[in-house]
């Protein structure tokens, strides 16, 4: 007579295929997460903000008859001096606008650990990224006494073609905000 012998479990086959299947599927996700690609928009819509805040702060203080920097020293840059906002000869905009920004902003790339370099396209997707010196993702400022500009670099491929293409400026490799006509101060 036979012995009735209930078997249980999976095999190392079935066991094997199903570890394949879902290896398989954790790769699709992340690259269609991209998480590098998620870091990048994050630091672009940081610097988006950044400008966006210092040119509403320019803006207020004109009004209130602070004088504009008249570029007389050129283009300055946002690591150059201090971050006080109230200190007009030391800050990366030459202006006080204390009352409406408390601290200005630096790029979220430019204190990067290990000086990597951070990836920019030029605003065509087809064209070739770019390697911009993470110490060179800085906002610049320029304005002549009437009109303003500020800049910045943007890393994501799909930011960089909707901002910069899109934002009214001369330059198609940067993000530009201001006050001059044709943003072609810098």
């Amino acid at each position: 007579m036979k012995s009735a012998r209930k078997t249980t479990g999976f095999t190392l086959i079935e066991l094997l295929v199903v570890i394949a299947i879902i290896g398989i599927l954790a790769a699709l996700i992340v690259l269609v997460i991209n998480p590098a690609e998620m870091q990048r928009r994050a630091r672009d819509a940081t610097r988006i903000s950044d400008v966006a805040s210092v040119f509403r702060a320019i803006n207020l203080a004109v009004i209130d008859a602070e004088p504009l920097y008249d570029g007389a020293a050129g283009t300055l840059i946002s690591t150059a001096g201090t971050y006080d906002s109230s200190d007009t000869a030391g800050n990366w905009i030459r202006m006080d606008v204390h009352n409406y920004l408390s601290v200005l902003p630096h790029d979220p790339s430019y204190y990067a650990a290990g000086g990597t370099n951070v990836a920019v396209t030029n605003g065509n997707i087809d064209a070739a990224t770019n390697l911009v010196d993470n110490a060179s993702m800085v906002y610049s400022f320029l304005g002549d006494g009437a009109v303003f500009e500020i800049n910045t670099f943007l890393e994501s491929d799909q930011q960089n073609w909707d901002q910069t293409f899109n934002d009214g400026g001369t330059d198609d490799d940067v993000y530009e905000i201001g006050t001059d006509p044709g943003l072609g101060l810098l």
